[in-house]
């Protein structure tokens, strides 16, 4: 295959890949949108949330802000690139090169199989610890609620800030702007709507899936696609 062609299907299969992320995206902020409206409503009825939560979250909020000032970038650098390595794993592309530079750039090389965008995007949505921190409360004890829901908001509140301190700077996130900026910072919404809604429903019922049940499954797909669809007619 020469190069002409060879950049021809590469634009084919990234027009593909736009349509497939956009209706991707679309549709997870019809069916989850309103779920988590829902859910949020819920969980401020819960005095935990007020007690230990939202001071903690703010702590970790607050922490991120502390290194940004103090110009310790390094460290949130290291957050960042290591989600990329993380998913990576997780979608069995192996890592090859992990740089972090003093001066808060670096940068991951992995091997690129399939999802590559996931893998790119994955700084932007994925909180690693709370999901880890989620799965190892399955084996505690319930009378460890406080200091468990401390640990939990505070890994919260300092992934999110690093979220927010890097998308404030999307313009120049070769991440972001490799697959077109619109297009990635919806995809990246969806994704963002999607995993931050998990993280919120599991406060529903701590130390249990349920609340994250709640969220993700009990919800009527039927109806929702069919009017989606509907929507989509009406629209063309």
């Amino acid at each position: 295959m020469n190069r002409l062609n060879r950049m021809g299907v590469i634009m084919k299969n990234n027009k593909l890949n736009n349509i497939l992320y956009i209706t991707f995206s679309i549709t997870i902020w019809y069916i989850y949108f309103s779920k988590f409206i829902e859910v949020i409503m819920k969980v401020i009825k819960y005095g935990y949330f007020y007690k230990v939560f939202i001071p903690s979250f703010s702590l970790g909020y607050i922490i991120v802000k502390f290194l940004v000032k103090k110009g310790k970038e390094y460290f949130l650098t290291i957050s960042h690139e290591n989600n990329h390595q993380i998913m990576a794993i997780l979608l069995l592309s192996l890592p090859k090169e992990f740089h972090v530079d003093k001066d808060g750039s670096g940068y991951l090389i992995y091997n690129k199989r399939f999802l590559d965008r996931i893998i790119v995007y994955a700084p932007y949505f994925f909180f690693p610890l709370p999901l880890l921190l989620i799965f190892i409360s399955l084996f505690l004890k319930s009378n460890t609620l406080y200091f468990f829901i401390g640990i939990y908001g505070m890994a919260i509140g300092y992934r999110l800030a690093v979220i927010i301190r890097d998308l404030k700077t999307y313009r120049i996130q070769t991440d972001i702007t490799k697959y077109g900026t619109k297009i990635s910072l919806f995809t990246i919404s969806a994704f963002l709507l999607l995993f931050f809604g998990i993280l919120v429903s599991y406060l529903l019922s701590p130390f249990s899936i349920d609340g994250i049940k709640f969220f993700l499954i009990e919800i009527d797909f039927r109806d929702k696609l069919m009017n989606l669809i509907e929507l989509i007619i009406q629209l063309k």
